[in-house]
């Protein structure tokens, strides 16, 4: 197979609403290179595809599934620009999928393959797939460092409340914008936004959108702040709402969870950690770094399930979710190298 042309293939083809078709494309990929396939509608038109070539207990997973097109100027056509592949999803996680196809044809030897393609939103995929795996590989834009270790989330709806008037007395009312403007610098103050850990570079509180008022004459009498705040271990989700919670009622303010997710981390000990690490050194010519991951993947479902999972993948995260989401053919064709020294090796 040749990645630039399955890359374009899976580019074209929007997945931020449904993925059915796509993932059939994929399956029958899956089946002529001798994989006993299955579609699992966990989330209505986003299947999850879970193919199994004989009794390999070795999981590769990724997603199919994309954020919106956004700002993305020409998101379904995949341009190459020098060695850099662009189009929604090539890095995020299309192109992560595409090393596999490649890799699972570089190599003829057992294994397991999971598709997933509501890994944005709902991610039943992962959690309510029936699976035989004993270890995974998740495969997300990581710099081919070795994740064993992945920060949890709160996300969470603050309110701050105000007082209504003429918008020329700021100095004599409470302006609930300038309130949130407040209280979110005092969030990142708490213990929970402060916490670090080894593997992981600093926890963090991000507010994604805010709503507040009506116009610049009328000072605004509520604010609402949505918000993420990282929770990185062993402190755990419930922890950080505690905290969180105390802290809003101790200010007056409203607060209510939105979601939340828990922090892992895994025995670097893992046959997992130790054959992935020996494959990508193989390839690469030095051992990847062993690190943790902010942003959330599969990883936890299955991990979760029971089923040891790192994540690894070719590119840099911060590209991904942006107008100009990108990843390196290069790095795709090492990932698919790796990819098929460990399922050979496992």
């Amino acid at each position: 197979m040749d990645l630039v042309r399955l890359l374009r293939k899976l580019v074209a083809c929007p997945t931020d609403r449904e993925a059915y078709g796509l993932q059939l494309w994929v399956a029958d990929l899956l089946s002529d290179l001798g994989f006993d396939v299955s579609l699992h509608e966990v989330t209505p038109g986003k299947p999850a595809l879970y193919g199994v070539r004989g009794d390999g207990e070795l999981l590769l997973c990724s997603h199919i599934d994309t954020v919106p097109p956004l700002d993305h100027p020409d998101p379904f056509r995949l341009r190459q620009e020098g060695g850099r592949l662009v189009g929604r999803g090539a890095l995020d996680a299309k192109g992560q999928v595409a090393a596999i196809l490649r890799a699972v044809e570089l190599t003829r030897a057992p294994c397991q393959v999971l598709v997933t393609a509501d890994e944005e939103n709902d991610a039943f995929g992962s959690e309510r797939t029936p699976l035989t795996a004993r270890a995974a590989v998740v495969l997300e834009p990581t710099r081919f460092e070795l994740a064993i270790a992945q920060a949890g989330y709160v996300e969470a709806e603050i309110a701050v409340p105000g007082t209504s008037g003429h918008g020329v007395f700021p100095d004599r009312l409470e302006n609930a914008i300038l309130g949130a403007l407040g209280a979110l610098k005092e969030l990142g103050r708490l213990p929970v936004a402060a916490a670090t850990h080894p593997l992981i570079p600093g926890s963090w509180v991000n507010p994604g959108r805010i709503e507040g008022g009506v116009g610049p004459l009328m000072v605004p009498w509520e604010c609402r702040v949505e918000l993420d705040v990282g929770v990185l271990p062993p402190r755990t989700a419930a922890d950080a709402i505690a905290e969180l919670s105390a802290w809003a009622e101790s200010r007056g303010l409203g607060f209510k969870v939105l979601d939340q997710s828990d922090p892992f981390e895994l025995n670097p000990e893992e046959p997992v950690v130790k054959k992935l690490r020996d494959a990508a050194g193989a390839v690469l010519g030095r051992p990847p770094a062993v690190t943790g991951y902010r942003a959330w993947t599969d990883a936890e479902n299955l991990n979760r399930r029971g089923i040891p999972a790192v994540i690894f993948g070719a590119g840099d995260l911060v590209h991904a979710h942006s107008g100009y989401e990108w990843v390196g053919l290069g790095e795709l064709e090492k990932l698919s190298e790796i990819l098929a020294r460990l399922v050979a090796d496992w």
